[in-house]
């Protein structure tokens, strides 16, 4: 069975969870409670194997094989056939030598879960989720047992297939988490060996540079910035001093106590020479004197200036020279970053490869902590229940007697009918006239009822028409003339030719019974034998068959030399002749019409005996001479096609005037099919028709 189900080891639900619903599974548990894995199962606790109503091989032999037993056959058999078979046995032995009692013993218990799934069944109830459990024995109680059996061991497969899934998770799990232990160890070494070779603190490692190398960038805009500033401060006091101000714009610019004292006094110089210049004139003494003091002061102010100036290029030289000597330190560091970088990121994966070991060892762990606590039977369940148990029953199950019966009945009515129905299909003789009319469309002069017995052969059929004027066998042949006479009223019917579409259809006891009944009614007739390849006439008779026909139409000899008067019967015979090399070119002849036209002025009837159409063609040459031809068909023998194929013929040659005669009719089984023409010899009318020995018999009582 393919299932679908995926047995998950890592989701415990999925390894004990129950089964679907859908048809497929079901369909499939029908077939595990079929298996011969469970069958071994009941047959081993009902130890079936033991029940002779199962194991065939411990009842008792039939009388059949007592008998093939008792009787030795070795007798009846021929010694060269004993020897083949012994040597067949011999290398059968010498092959088979390994056949030991355990194959017997195999192929016992094979036969018994044969016969124990022979009488099983297991349906689904309509389209519910029902599985239903049946099991056919001659003993009510083992039938039950059986199948309440299943049932149980059914149930317990099913939990033990979940108590083995879930150990074989467990054990799939233990040695899964073994691997991943490993694996784990392994991790943590190489991150470890790792963080010990690039000297990557753990917990810090690339986050400490990254800190030292933000807090030295930060350092070093700051000393490009002072740089700068210096850089500013210096050549703006060298503009200053350079410029139109001089050293007093630089005293009024630069910052310093020293610079403030003096531009103090610079200024209160001023002040002073401003007052005494309004005063004295240049030469005065204290304009002399106010003006060295101004020079004086003059003096200090541009000392004071350049030595700030070269304070502001010293400090200039010293930020330019902490700048350079940060960006060598930065530079360093980002290679140092770099390759913390690198091994940073290596790192890293190393230590996700070792965290996702440690999930999945972790994961594991948990999983197979609940694979073991569902290893105890006690706490599975079955995907299934017995709700309903057989019960041992009471009655019989099979056969049911009325429904049986009444089938049996139907079944007999239906297979008869179907029978009937099939015979009448696989019969392709006519069986009446009617049939005959309807599918021909030719008139049926009559029946004529068949002989049984002694009197079956032509003669003894000819010589009863004889003896029994009064039988059915004679009025059939009176009706039968009748019909003949009937079909031609304006033209009196006194030349008939009788012929038939194969052998063995009678035409021949026709033509003798019909000659011999006209004969008793006080008619002349004759029979011309025109049968030149079979002739029989004269066997009939008892009478030389030469001179006849052939010697006539050759010219050997004269028509009254041949024509033989039967002295009982008082018929007229023309028989065959000797051997004819070409009989159609000897028919056809102007000499056959003119004997057929001389009898035919010296007799009341004139009848033409011919060979079948099917065999040969002289039928049709003869047809054309005569007033009428009588077409002889076997009841319920010859076939339709073949009677309609020739009866075509005749009627393609111009012949209208044909009649039809069922010959050899079994009149009891005629009378049965309910035909217009059925039972005309028989039940009522029966009491018409009086044989010679009933006559006899009743002049012998009178």
């Amino acid at each position: 069975m393919v299932n679908k189900r995926q047995n998950n080891i890592l989701a415990v639900e999925n390894i004990i969870r129950g089964l679907d619903g859908d048809i497929e599974t079901l369909n499939g548990e029908i077939e595990i409670l079929r298996s011969r894995e469970l069958l071994k199962k009941v047959i081993d606790r009902l130890e079936l194997e033991n029940e002779p109503l199962i194991n065939s091989a411990l009842q008792p032999p039939s009388l059949v094989d007592s008998l093939i037993q008792t009787v030795d056959l070795r007798k009846h058999i021929p010694a060269e056939w004993l020897a083949i078979f012994e040597r067949d046995d011999a290398t059968e032995k010498d092959v088979s030598v390994a056949r030991t009692e355990p194959d017997a013993l195999t192929r016992s218990l094979v036969h018994v879960e044969n016969a124990v799934l022979g009488s099983l069944g297991v349906t689904r109830k309509g389209r519910s989720r029902v599985l239903s459990i049946a099991y056919t024995s001659e003993d009510p109680r083992l039938a039950a047992e059986i199948a309440n059996t299943l049932g149980d061991e059914y149930i317990t497969s099913q939990l033990l297939s979940k108590f083995e899934a879930t150990r074989l998770a467990t054990k799939l799990l233990k040695e899964r988490i073994g691997v991943l232990q490993d694996r784990v160890d392994r991790s943590e070494r190489a991150v470890e060996h790792f963080r010990e070779k690039h000297g990557l603190v753990k917990g810090k490692g690339y986050d400490l540079i990254s800190q030292q190398l933000a807090e030295l960038n930060t350092q070093t805009l700051n000393a490009r910035s002072a740089r700068d500033a210096a850089d500013g401060q210096v050549r703006e006091a060298k503009k200053i001093i350079d410029g139109a101000g001089g050293v007093a714009m630089a005293a009024q610019v630069l910052q310093s106590a020293m610079m403030d004292s003096l531009r103090s006094q610079y200024i209160d110089v001023q002040r002073a020479k401003a007052e005494l210049s309004t005063i004295y004139g240049h030469q005065h003494p204290k304009m002399l004197n106010i003006v060295a003091e101004e020079r004086d002061v003059s003096s200090k102010i541009q000392s004071e200036v350049s030595k700030i100036v070269r304070n502001l290029e010293n400090a200039a030289r010293l930020a330019d020279a902490r700048l350079s000597a940060l960006k060598s330190n930065l530079t360093e560091l980002k290679k140092q970053a770099a390759t913390a970088n690198e091994a940073s990121v290596y790192l890293r994966a190393l230590e996700r490869e070792s965290n996702s070991d440690k999930t999945l060892l972790e994961t594991f762990l948990a999983r197979f902590k609940q694979s073991q606590a569902q290893e105890d039977l006690g706490i599975q369940s079955a995907d299934a229940r017995v709700f309903s148990r057989a019960t041992v029953p009471t009655s019989p199950s099979y056969p049911k007697k009325g429904p049986t019966l009444l089938a049996a009945a139907f079944s007999a009515l239906l297979f008869g009918c179907a029978l009937v129905f099939g015979l009448d299909k696989l019969d392709r003789g006519f069986r009446s006239g009617q049939q005959i009319t309807e599918t021909i469309g030719v008139p049926v002069f009559g029946l004529v009822p068949a002989m049984t017995g002694s009197r079956r052969t032509s003669a003894n059929v000819a010589d009863y028409i004889f003896e029994n004027p009064t039988s059915a066998m004679a009025e059939s042949l009176r009706t039968l003339h009748t019909g003949l006479l009937m079909s031609q009223v304006d033209k009196p019917i006194n030349t008939v030719l009788v012929t038939s579409s194969v052998p063995l259809e009678g035409k021949t006891t026709l033509v003798t019974s019909l000659a011999r009944s006209r004969s008793l009614a006080g008619q002349r007739v004759v029979i011309i034998d025109t049968d030149l390849r079979k002739p029989s006439i004269h066997a009939i008779h008892k009478i030389p068959s030469e001179p006849g026909l052939v010697e006539v139409l050759m010219g050997e000899a004269e028509l009254q030399d041949v024509i033989v008067k039967d002295e009982r019967t008082g018929v007229f015979l023309v028989p065959a002749g000797s051997y004819a090399p070409s009989p159609a070119d000897l028919l056809a002849s102007v000499q056959m019409r003119n004997i057929v036209a001389a009898l035919e002025g010296a007799f009341d009837l004139v009848l033409l005996d011919c060979a079948p159409l099917s065999a040969v063609s002289d039928a049709r040459l003869l047809s054309r001479i005569v007033n009428s031809t009588i077409f002889v068909i076997r009841w319920a023998d010859t076939r339709r096609e073949v009677v309609k194929g020739c009866m075509e013929k005749l009627i393609s040659d111009g012949n209208r005037h044909i009649g039809v005669v069922l010959s050899k009719v079994n009149v009891k089984q005629h009378a049965r099919y309910g035909y217009s023409d059925s039972g005309l010899y028989v039940g009522k009318n029966k009491k018409y028709y009086t044989s010679y020995d009933r006559l006899r018999e009743s002049s012998r009582k009178g």
